[in-house]
């Protein structure tokens, strides 16, 4: 692996930025930095567990974005903890996990028509009245724990599905789910940070660089989510996510 010089790693730091707000605000900032660094001859494990650092930053940039907005207090946070814990079991099975892999294009048709069919889902689902405070049931945690075990071994795109959950599951506005999203990916990446810093596999100057740029882009984003209108943010959640989608599918078609 060739070391980064400034210009890799300012593009790193500017390209975390974008990659932090649309994290906050969609998903799928991860596709712009893994195949950044794989580029810069980052093999692709150390890039995966390069995000770590960051997305843990991210996460707590964009807590204190969304606090600051008023979206975020103690009462929301104790609705989102039931919500959090079957994911935690899932992402750190998935941090662990060591097996074959399917084919990338078999599995990136695959993630290409589960996140349109979300996207279809988020658009039809009905507005609840507010969050949901309930402890989640057999499924739904069933789901939880799966989109855990996503985010431990790969991360990309898990905000979709972790959003497109919290919008099935009635949460009322955008902001809502965003912060509620934000929040489960902070508590999961906490545990499966140490598994990768243990294998040896972050490489710092990259993960400094995305530290500083996508720090900056949680909090932006969670201080927009405050602000947008929720029909705005909910056009830009579900196109982004289609566009995700689509840039998989050509990918994988190609």
């Amino acid at each position: 692996m060739n070391p980064l010089g400034y210009p890799e790693l300012a593009l790193l730091a500017g390209l975390g930025l974008v990659a932090g707000i649309l994290n906050t605000l969609a998903g799928g900032g991860s596709m712009l930095l893994v195949p950044t660094m794989i580029f810069f001859g980052i093999p692709a494990t150390a890039a995966n567990a390069s995000l770590r650092p960051a997305i843990l930053m991210q996460g707590l940039f964009g807590l204190v974005g969304f606090r600051r907005a008023g979206i975020l207090d103690r009462s929301f946070l104790r609705s989102v903890l039931p919500l959090a814990l079957p994911v935690l079991p899932g992402a750190l099975l998935g941090a662990y996990l060591v097996a074959r892999r399917i084919d990338d294009r078999v599995y990136e048709l695959i993630l290409a028509l589960v996140l349109g069919v979300l996207a279809l889902l988020s658009l039809r689902a009905r507005r609840g009245t507010g969050p949901a405070r309930t402890r989640p049931g057999p499924v739904q945690a069933l789901i939880l724990f799966g989109v855990g075990l996503y985010g431990g071994f790969i991360q990309i795109g898990v905000g979709f599905v972790l959003a497109s959950a919290l919008i099935i599951g009635r949460w009322s506005r955008m902001a809502e789910v965003h912060a509620a999203k934000v929040a489960i990916v902070f508590c999961y990446t906490i545990a499966v940070l140490p598994i990768f810093l243990d294998a040896g596999l972050v490489v710092w100057p990259a993960a400094a660089a995305l530290i500083l740029g996508q720090s900056g882009g949680g909090f932006l984003g969670a201080q927009l989510a405050g602000r947008l209108p929720d029909r705005l943010l909910r056009l830009v959640y579900v196109g982004a996510m289609l566009a995700f989608a689509l840039a998989l599918a050509i990918r994988a078609l190609w």
